[in-house]
């Protein structure tokens, strides 16, 4: 944890930063690409991780155009996909630093928040995982497969949000002059800046 919050702090360089926001929207660019190459492909552009509940059914008709029709481009969405969650989880976590650093001197008092994008992205990649084991063994798809990508989807989502909430909270305490709503009862702050 302290390595990643190190490396958090030494990416929030105006150089380093502007990296990470070029990859992220050069990543942005391949997917949409892709996504339209897969539209023109298969008939659709859905692809299992960006919707949230997905039957045993729909994963298996889904995994079934990929195979017969975009097999090409559904694998190389799984390919750019496997760095895109380190991209926005570092990105976000750089984003949350220099917000939360304003206000706050030492990392200890907001470190749980740079954790979050890391976590949301710990699930991205469990839920990659699960999509890659499910695409090449259809034998596996069944309810309790659906409902387990189910899961990790929405804590995907679930602490992605959470991570864009923080930023724009954070924002806001830092524009008002007041403690951000989520630190003003942590027991671990201190060395608050004034």
């Amino acid at each position: 944890m302290k390595n990643y919050i190190k490396s958090v702090n030494f990416l929030t360089s105006k150089t380093a930063f502007s990296v990470l926001i070029i990859l992220f929207i050069v990543m942005e660019t391949v997917f949409a690409v892709l996504m339209n190459r897969l539209e023109a492909e298969c008939g659709t552009s859905l692809i299992p991780d960006m919707k949230i509940g997905l039957t045993s059914e729909q994963l298996s008709s889904l995994f079934e155009a990929y195979k017969t029709d975009g097999t090409i481009a559904y694998g190389i969405i799984r390919s750019v996909d496997f760095l895109f969650p380190a991209v926005y989880a570092i990105m976000l976590s750089v984003i949350l630093n220099f917000i939360y650093r304003i206000k706050y001197s030492e990392p200890v008092n907001y470190r749980w928040i740079l954790l979050t994008p890391l976590f949301g992205a710990i699930f991205d990649y469990t839920e990659n995982i699960t999509l890659i084991i499910l695409n090449f063994s259809h034998n596996l798809i069944n309810n309790y497969s659906a409902i387990i990508l189910a899961v990790f989807t929405s804590l995907k989502f679930i602490l992605l949000g959470l991570s864009i909430f923080l930023a724009v909270t954070g924002a806001i305490s830092n524009f008002k002059g007041s403690d951000s709503a989520f630190l003003t009862m942590n027991p671990f702050r201190r060395n608050k800046k004034d």
